[in-house]
């Protein structure tokens, strides 16, 4: 289900120039930056059509085999419109039709170096009969690390398991390889209510989550377009949950094909 630096120099090169500097500094670089939003699209989006070898969600699996997961979103200033699907590629329940369809809604602010990004999530899961939607309040932390970014993350429910809560700590690091690559990595803890664990294994034990671990390349194909293929390992703590979903850890692949504007 599921669910992408300000710096400042100031120079004087001589006691005759000090005065001026300070005076031109703060006119020139609100200008620039006034510059640099009016330069900026109103509204930005995407489509990616993403294909994984399993669905794992929260380290929960579930699917069997490979996936079809196709998403599109808009941004406008701070928010974000998402809308994602999982659709079953091979022979087990509900291959050939989509079983879950969501909407995101996120907003991003940034307070000095801290961001902010609360969010909604709202679940849907057509052609499962006797599977109830859900709705999800979000928030989530990002700092910087030196060159990495720690975050944390706070899920709630508020729709049919009202009161359900899961959370994860993490670090992600972002690196150019070249002007059109880029290489993400990233590695999470997470943990869960009893009545999150209830309701997407059938175990009502609440504690540690999953152990993940990431590692992505993006490579930037021209006009808008990219290739993003990627690797993530997943292990529930518990043994109790993964008992209980049949499975220890998990491994899994996939590669999207996107185009941005």
């Amino acid at each position: 289900m599921s669910s992408l630096s300000v710096k400042r120099t100031t120079r004087s090169l001589g006691l005759a120039l000090l005065a001026s500097a300070v005076l031109a500094a703060p006119a020139a670089l609100p200008a620039r930056a006034q510059d640099d939003e009016a330069n900026k699209p109103a509204i930005t989006g995407g489509v990616e059509m993403d294909v994984n070898s399993r669905y794992v969600w929260r380290g929960i699996p579930f699917s069997k085999a490979a996936v079809l997961q196709p998403s599109a979103w808009v941004t406008w200033k701070d928010f974000t419109l998402t809308a994602w699907g999982n659709y079953p590629l091979t022979k087990e329940a509900n291959q050939g039709t989509f079983n879950e369809a969501d909407l995101y809604l996120n907003y991003s602010h940034s307070f000095g170096k801290l961001t902010v990004k609360p969010g909604l999530y709202f679940y849907s899961y057509p052609n499962q009969h006797g599977v109830a939607g859900t709705t999800e309040a979000e928030l989530k932390f990002c700092y910087p690390v030196g060159s990495m970014t720690a975050y944390t993350t706070h899920t709630f429910d508020v729709g049919h398991f009202s009161g359900a809560y899961y959370g994860d700590l993490g670090i992600t690091h972002s690196k150019n390889l070249g002007p059109k690559t880029t290489c993400d990595t990233g590695i999470s803890v997470a943990w869960g209510s009893s009545k999150f664990m209830d309701a997407y294994t059938g175990l009502p034990k609440g504690g540690l989550g999953a152990i993940t671990a990431s590692l992505g390349f993006r490579h930037a194909l021209g006009h808008g377009f990219y290739l993003r293929p990627h690797l993530c390992y997943s292990r529930l703590m518990d043994k109790d949950i993964r008992r209980q979903v049949h499975e220890g850890s998990l491994f899994t692949g996939g590669v999207a094909l996107g185009w941005e504007f």
